[in-house]
């Protein structure tokens, strides 16, 4: 579910999709753990319409520590012109 939410909010927030590796998603998994991560460029001056009270991140991590207690590692960098999310999950 969070995968699918970070993928949308990628494509939403890039600004300009015809960049070079405007966005980067990668996935793999190895054995029981699945490695998630996703990059994309935004202009961080660009004004964007606020849909939702900004609880996004807050609401994710509730839900994966529903879904995969003790189990999960989600880390979210917003620096310069670069969002990343790294999600992995152990079993």
């Amino acid at each position: 579910m969070s995968s699918v939410i970070r993928l949308r909010n990628a494509f939403k927030h890039t600004n300009n999709k015809k960049l070079e590796n405007a966005i980067d998603i990668n996935i793999s998994i190895e054995n029981e753990n699945i490695q998630f991560e996703c990059t994309n460029k935004f202009d961080p001056s660009r004004k964007i319409k606020q849909e939702s009270n900004g609880l996004g991140n807050h609401l994710i991590q509730k839900r994966l520590q529903l879904i995969y207690p003790n189990q999960h590692q989600l880390k979210v960098l917003n620096q310069n012109d670069t969002y990343q999310v790294n999600l992995s999950i152990e079993d």
